[in-house]
């Protein structure tokens, strides 16, 4: 057996030992692996590119087509954050009677049917999350877009059928199996971005899962805003009906779409996936090097993790790599977007501000330029660095908010402009840091075989946070409970304060790391402050040149006899 600390076949112990230890595996010869320093050169230079071209059109298309689920996602929170504040909306599902001094009668959501309308949303986003990684598995990235659309579909014709009776939990229903094919999507897509993407643009590539996110939002919000102030049922169903665009691209494009080449090599296609690393990168690149690379960690990682099970989330270092998926996921909710997303309309019209509907259609674009942002900035500055920094601004926006809503109940004058500015600044800060980079950091931080359940559960726990948070935020700042009104900003301030902890103790730097790169340092245990600047065959901390000598020599024949 290898020693404990054995790391993969081609780990942190030189290349020419790696391939030394590789030797062992009949695909890798067939492919021809480079020669050891060509090799060490082209995957470790990081002012070449890895493995040839980077950008390609067919590469741009998979990632943008990959993130259509994310569309549904931003038009569902945008449509619905909307509809709230429309009156024919509230007469028809409304619970709650006002009787005017005319005799007539003004109906109201309840603070409930706002909470149950918002969270079971989201908890069937949390659904879908965990039927995601036995789709993936099973049926591949591509079989998980299909469900998408399949589900999407079925969601769409429940919520639209809801208005013939005007019942509003017959909508709620709809809706909450509507967000199970987000959830699907926001489990599926990161990954297959991830997979395809060569290293030193994987986070630009990922990022076309927020960037579509926000464009679905600021569509809905502006079609909501031009139907508002219809006297019929237009003013719901034209948005609703809206949602089957995505589910129809899907169907019709899915068949391009060249699947994952790690999943391929997982299911032992190699030529398929050869042909796929062709499509998406163009024929000059050695696709046949890079499987061999992708096959021998797949290989390696069989060795270590054999049976995988749900449990090995939880041992040795994919604990680690676990808990920084989930923490990220859950802070990103914690910080109050889903706030911003679902109740910040309602929010303005409380606090006595006119025109709501083209601040929000402003907060969209806004939050779309961030996120635009984050196709340079990730690669750029990296991701410890950026989640920090953001975490920083959103800190500061939140506490600006609070206070003036703590001054004034309806702010005026200098200080609405104050606050306005605020929650523009906070949506832009958000949308080029933590809208994009949790998603980038939990597609990229899981070993291969534990890709899709550590991406699944890190969205799920994410998920768990946003559905607390639709829950209780009306009972929190409606007038007929809590009344906080914009004073809740206090409660989302702590949690970025949080987070600026919780990113500087946790996670490491993993900008131009290939995939297979992360698992060696991961199981090298390298601290988060040091992961990014690591040599993959320096000594590991506190280990002399005889140790590490020794170690390398203890890896290769320890490898060499599991491989027997």
């Amino acid at each position: 057996m290898p020693p404990p600390r054995l790391q993969f076949a081609h780990a942190a112990v030189g290349i020419e030992k790696w391939t030394a230890a590789s030797s062992a595996f009949d695909e890798e010869r067939q492919f021809g692996l480079p020669d050891p320093v060509a090799w060490r050169e082209m995957t470790c230079n990081r002012d070449m590119p890895y493995l040839g071209p980077e950008w390609t059109i067919n590469l741009v298309l998979a990632s943008a087509f990959s993130g259509l689920g994310a569309f549904s996602f931003g038009f569902d929170n945008g449509w619905w954050g909307g509809v709230l504040g429309e009156r024919i909306f509230n007469q028809l599902y409304g619970s709650i009677e006002t009787v005017n001094a005319d005799g007539s009668i003004t109906r109201t959501l309840s603070a409930s049917e706002q909470s149950n309308g918002t969270g079971l949303g989201t908890a069937g986003i949390m659904l879908g999350n965990m039927a995601a990684p036995f789709i993936n598995k099973k049926f591949g990235r591509k079989g998980g877009m299909w469900a998408v659309a399949i589900v999407g579909i079925v969601g769409g014709i429940i919520e639209a059928c809801s208005a013939i009776p005007h019942s509003y939990y017959m909508l709620v229903a709809g809706k909450i199996i509507m967000n199970a094919s987000v959830g699907i999507a926001s489990a599926s897509a990161p990954a297959y971005q991830a997979e395809i993407a060569p290293a030193r643009i994987r986070g630009a590539l990922i990022n076309f899962y927020a960037v579509i996110n926000t464009l679905g939002g600021a569509i809905a919000v502006a079609v909501i805003w031009a139907v508002n102030e219809r006297d019929d049922e237009g003013a719901f169903l034209i948005p609703i009906c809206l949602q089957f665009l995505p589910a129809i691209a899907i169907i019709s494009g899915i068949w391009w779409m060249p699947e994952s080449p790690r999943w391929l090599v997982e299911a032992g296609r190699e030529e398929e996936a050869v042909a796929a690393i062709r499509t998406l990168r163009g024929a000059e690149v050695d696709a046949r090097a890079e499987v061999a690379e992708i096959r021998a960690g797949f290989e390696s990682e069989k060795l270590l993790y054999a049976g995988i099970q749900w449990g090995q989330l939880w041992q040795g270092a994919n604990l680690r790599r676990t808990l920084i998926s989930i923490g990220v996921q859950c802070l990103q909710q914690a910080q109050g977007i889903s706030f911003m997303n679902n109740y910040l309309l309602v929010t303005f019209q409380s606090l006595g501000f006119t025109e709501v509907y083209a601040l929000s259609f402003g907060v969209y674009l806004v939050q779309g330029a961030g996120s635009c942002a984050g196709f340079v900035l990730p690669d750029k500055f990296g991701r410890r660095k950026l989640l920090l920094t953001g975490a920083a601004f959103l800190l500061s926006c939140q506490l600006i908010v609070a206070a003036i809503a703590t001054v004034q109940e309806t702010p005026a004058g200098s200080l609405a402009n104050l606050l306005i500015a605020s929650c523009f600044i906070w949506v832009a800060a958000f949308g080029a840091s933590w809208g994009t980079l949790p998603w980038i950091v939990s597609a990229e931080i899981s070993s291969q075989m534990l890709r899709e359940k550590s991406l699944a559960l890190g969205a799920w726990s994410g998920y768990g946070v946003g559905l607390i948070s639709n829950f209780v935020t009306p009972y929190i700042q409606n007038a007929e409970y809590g009344n906080l009104g914009a004073k809740i900003s206090w409660m989302w301030a702590g949690f970025s304060l949080v987070s600026i902890i919780y990113v500087y103790v946790m996670v490491p730097e993993l900008k131009g790391r290939t995939l297979e790169e992360l698992d060696q340092l991961f199981e090298a245990r390298i601290s988060p402050r040091k992961f990014g600047k690591h040599q993959l065959n320096a000594p590991l901390e506190g280990e002399t040149a005889a140790e590490q000598g020794k170690r390398e020599k203890e890896v290769v024949v320890g490898t060499e006899r599991h491989l027997e």
